[in-house]
């Protein structure tokens, strides 16, 4: 089964969803590999607020439909940084 890393990203009210390029063999390797992810986007944009999900094929591909219909990102919690990790 095939992971994908998904970072969602706040400045303000303007989300955005960056994903990873590579897909996961599995959801331990996502999870680990979102821990370091999470610690690169804390650094680099202090300010932000944010969530990384490892989504399942199916589920990622729902998601890229859903902002493909003019979907957009947003975060369960916005007053939480890149602390909070959903994967």
């Amino acid at each position: 089964m095939k992971f994908f890393m998904v970072v969602i990203i706040c400045m303000g009210f303007d989300c955005d969803a960056v994903f990873d390029q590579n897909a996961y063999h599995d959801k331990a390797t996502c999870d680990a590999a979102s821990h370091s992810t999470r610690s690169y986007m804390m650094e680099t944009f202090p300010n932000s607020a944010g969530e990384i999900h490892c989504l399942e094929q199916s589920d990622f591909d729902l998601y890229m439909e859903f902002l493909e219909n003019g979907g957009k990102p947003s975060i369960n919690q916005p007053e939480q940084s890149l602390n909070r990790q959903e994967v």
